[in-house]
């Protein structure tokens, strides 16, 4: 009934169950009892709920025990206490063979490390668990090395691990099940199943997916390596992958890292050609396609696309109707976001429009969003190109004397999680965190 619980994400009820079974004087939980209410807290997303189970169980536990607390880890990114319990079993594997560490056990603590930023750590352990001849990493093992080494800078490192993915490709795959045992089974009895669903011997399927690529593209993109990132781009579909939001998010980044405007707008038309509504373009794709084109010198094409971003059929400074750079499908399109406004911004001050500049940042506080200090630099840099320095001067007054509106939901929670987030702006720093109330900086000021 637990493990039922689990699996239909009732972790309420799993705790329910168990509760009943500890009241039950004629019934005492097991390991496999503790485990399954473990797990299904962990899946559930009651990460805190998992390892406070975890900490006072009754009974020792047993692999599957702890690799559902690794995964309540990763969950709540307490990474530190991850690898803290990986290493516990490593120390208790001693005397208790049945808590040797396997791919799972792994799998979930590198995760943990790279989705807390610790990468270094997350390679480590890659290697470790490489180095461990009972054990052969799987694909979300890969994947989570290679998403440490985009967190690392390591773009090289990912390419590496990318190819080692492609030449094992053709293994046979048992892949791994790390649900509980049935409750009615005790510990002697289940420890067969604990072993044929952990077996660190079974060989396993890595070749890459759509993970794979897209982080290793994320990885190239970031380090500036945009030859590279569409490279992988081809030969990913010549895999016979599709590209999904994020995938098309970090080649569309890495393109806008250099400039690569045409690329980038062929990038955003093949979005919108796919037949999936989930990886039709989005806010983030626009944003990076503008930066791509104010960084490759076409700052009226970046003011083109945020005036279709609004659903516009001209631009501040083009009345005229737009060209085939329309894309007609706006499914995944909601309002512009703070970035988004703060590019089309650069985007005046690339092509020196005082009025332009000074009219988004009006619209800005119209809707809701706080220009900050990375806005206002924008606004006074195009009116100090234009000549018009009282403009200039007046908005740095109107920036120390005016607190900006409350913040508004511009879209950025969805923008952090997705790959494309890190696009770039040579000028701009388009990604800076938005502060509460902006301050004139030294830039700003100059």
């Amino acid at each position: 009934a637990i493990s039922a619980c689990g699996e239909a994400g009732e972790w309420r009820e799993a705790l329910r169950v168990l509760d009943e079974m500890r009241a039950d004087r004629r019934v005492e939980p097991n390991v496999v009892a503790y485990s399954a209410a473990i797990s299904a807290c962990a899946k559930g997303g009651a990460w805190q709920t998992a390892l406070e189970l975890f900490a006072t169980m009754e009974v020792a536990p047993n692999r599957i025990t702890f690799n559902a607390a690794i995964a309540a880890c990763r969950d709540g990114h307490r990474w530190e206490q991850a690898v803290g319990i990986l290493r516990a079993m490593r120390d208790d594997h001693a005397t208790r063979a049945d808590l040797a560490p396997d791919r799972i056990t792994y799998s979930s603590a590198i995760s943990a490390c790279e989705k807390a930023g610790q990468w270094q750590t997350a390679l480590d352990l890659f290697d470790e668990m490489r180095d461990d001849a009972r054990i052969e990493p799987d694909v979300v093992a890969y994947n989570a090395a290679i998403a440490a080494c985009e967190e690392g800078g390591q773009w090289r490192r990912a390419l590496d691990l990318l190819d080692e993915m492609r030449q094992a490709g053709g293994a046979s795959a048992e892949h791994d099940d790390d649900a509980a045992p049935p409750n009615g089974a005790d510990t002697s009895s289940s420890r067969d199943i604990i072993d044929a669903a952990s077996s660190a011997s079974s060989r396993v399927v890595v070749a890459p997916d759509v993970v794979s690529y897209s982080s290793a593209i994320a990885a190239c993109a970031k380090a500036g390596e945009s030859s590279r990132s569409l490279k992988l781009l081809d030969e990913m579909r010549r895999d016979g992958l599709r590209p999904n939001a994020v995938t098309y998010g970090a080649a569309i980044a890495a393109c806008a890292k250099r400039g690569k405007w045409r690329r980038a707008l062929r990038l955003l038309h093949e979005m919108d050609a796919e037949d999936d509504p989930d990886t039709r373009p989005n806010v983030i794709a626009y944003t990076s396609v503008m930066t791509a084109c104010i960084n490759g010198g076409e700052w009226q094409k970046a003011l083109d696309l945020f005036a279709e971003l609004r659903g516009e059929s001209a631009s501040y400074t083009n009345q005229k109707k737009k060209n085939a750079t329309s894309i007609l499908r706006r499914d995944n399109l909601g309002p512009p976001t703070a970035k988004a406004y703060t590019a089309a911004l650069a985007a005046c001050t690339k092509g020196r429009q005082s009025q332009a500049a000074i009219d988004l940042l009006r619209d800005m506080r119209r809707v809701g969003l706080a220009p900050n200090a990375i806005s206002y630099s924008a606004a006074i840099s195009a009116c100090e190109k234009a000549g018009e320095w009282e403009r200039a001067l007046g908005l740095l007054d109107e920036m120390r004397r005016d607190p900006p509106p409350p913040l508004g939901d511009d879209g950025d929670a969805s923008e952090s999680s997705n790959v494309a987030e890190q696009q770039p702006s040579s000028a701009d720093n388009i990604n800076d965190d938005w502060p509460e109330r902006p301050r004139p900086a030294l830039r700003t000021y100059n």
